[in-house]
């Protein structure tokens, strides 16, 4: 990404150009930090590896990106599996 000038946002520029879109979107209570969040997870739950979320938000380690896959494989098997849970048992 690049400033109105064609050079290249410094991580603060982008930070305060970020808050300036979400403001005038209305979206008050995003922040940079939610919005990187929220892409990875849906990355994650979209299917991607560890490899390729460290190549997307410029992780080094798997620290961080097995976060978000544990999360989504999580849900994964959650929502393929609840059909096993029968309604009738629990309520007894």
């Amino acid at each position: 990404m690049v400033t109105e000038y064609g050079k290249p946002f410094s991580v603060n520029g982008l930070g305060k150009k970020i808050r300036e879109w979400c403001d005038e979107a209305g979206l008050f209570h995003c922040t940079t930090y939610g919005l990187r969040k929220a892409g990875a997870m849906i990355a994650a739950q979209n299917g991607a590896t560890d490899d390729e979320l460290m190549a997307i938000f410029g992780w080094t380690t798997k620290k961080q990106t097995t976060l978000y896959t544990k999360q989504a494989n999580r849900r994964k098997l959650a929502a393929g599996s609840i059909h096993k849970v029968e309604i009738g048992t629990i309520c007894r």
